[in-house]
């Protein structure tokens, strides 16, 4: 009886399921537009880790628009995971989006826009001073204040 349990066990391990893998190499930040970075394989189950996609269906909305953005870089034939993934919307923080040596800017920093920053995010700090020149014209200056405050 145990070793047929045993077999049993082993034979569920074993049975093959659906996980999305990555094709090539998604650097952080990318968005999943294009499906041809994405593949399915068959497995075994075992094998398959917590919060792996099943599905390429899953990261696309109906009409094949990108629902996440990678967090992480995602290695060739890496399994795709809702841990290394975010969906795109208000909620992701800006970071994940510039890449690179890139920045955003922000002109009107209000309550709509506040929630774009998260905890460990750095920013520049800059100044817009209104003043008048020699020949009493209204002149605007821009300045940078701090550099990278956290």
């Amino acid at each position: 009886m145990y070793l047929s349990d045993l077999e049993i066990k082993y034979k569920m391990m074993a049975e093959p399921v659906k996980t999305v893998f990555a094709t090539r190499r998604i650097p952080q930040g990318t968005s999943h537009t294009e499906q041809y970075m994405l593949s399915e394989k068959r497995i075994p189950k075992e094998y398959m880790q917590p919060k792996a996609f099943q599905n390429i269906k899953d990261l696309f909305t109906s009409d094949g628009a990108a629902v996440y953005i990678s967090l992480n870089t995602i290695k060739e034939n890496e399994q795709i995971l809702l841990t290394k993934i975010s969906k795109t919307s208000q909620e992701t923080a800006i970071s994940t989006l510039i890449l690179g040596n890139k920045k955003a800017l922000s002109v009107n920093f209000d309550i709509e826009t506040s929630n774009i920053l998260t905890l460990g995010e750095s920013v520049d700090i800059f100044g817009i001073v209104d003043y008048t020149d020699t020949n009493k014209e209204l002149q605007e200056s821009v300045f940078a204040v701090a550099w990278r405050i956290l």
